[in-house]
């Protein structure tokens, strides 16, 4: 006699495992950050006298080392792990964001967005892999779709509210500190949520690379 054997349900999915929703945690927490001190940084520049042409300025200062950075990435995972690298990113935010609290001329707060490009591409790179890494092969695609969502779609709520709340209550230097807490808990927990590629590898598991995404002339 043949042993049962429990049907299988068509589509059904598998479960995404605990580490993927730590860091779920963990891009909510970036995207509620990004979203409370970008909101706030040009009304910022503004009252340490800075004018439109600056604050316009800084949005482009951080599309000089975005695109760059995001195109030599590649280079980078050689040496670091996707959540180094995600880690790293975190930690110029956290530099960034301090120096925000503290700085007093608008100029230097404007060109401190030089650096936010950088952070930016670590991060938003680092994500997609992570993502990737953390999620079932069939669920790859909801998994982006979970993260984008949380991170440029719930986040952003939050941390504007949470920003506005801050900034207009206790002031401009406390709202940056703490998205600097909130942006290095986020970093923290991108550190435990993903394995490390070794790990993985002696797991049995398959590390993505990501594709290398072509060099800005």
């Amino acid at each position: 006699m043949e042993p049962e054997h429990t049907p299988t349900v068509p589509g059904r999915l598998s479960r995404i495992p605990p580490a993927m929703f730590i860091f779920l945690i963990s891009s909510f927490l970036l995207g509620a950050s990004l979203a409370a001190t970008g909101n706030f940084l040009t009304l910022q520049i503004n009252l340490l006298g800075g004018g439109a042409l600056l604050v316009g300025a800084a949005a482009a200062f951080q599309a000089l080392t975005e695109i760059p950075t995001m195109g030599y990435t590649h280079l980078l995972t050689r040496r670091l792990s996707h959540r180094s690298l995600f880690a790293i990113g975190c930690a110029i935010y956290v530099v960034v964001f301090v120096a925000w609290a503290f700085v007093s001329s608008p100029l230097v707060a404007a060109l401190l967005k030089l650096a936010i490009g950088v952070a930016f591409a670590l991060t938003y790179v680092a994500s997609v892999v992570i993502a990737d890494e953390l999620t079932p092969a069939r669920l790859r695609a909801t998994g982006q779709a979970l993260v984008k969502s949380v991170t440029f779609g719930l986040a952003p709520i939050a941390g504007s509210l949470g920003g506005g709340l801050i900034y207009g209550t206790v002031g401009p230097r406390a709202m940056f500190l703490a998205a600097t807490a909130v942006v290095g808990a986020a970093g923290l927990l991108a550190l435990v949520a993903t394995p490390s590629q070794t790990r993985r590898r002696a797991e049995g598991g398959v590390v993505p690379v990501a594709e290398p995404a072509p060099a800005t002339p």
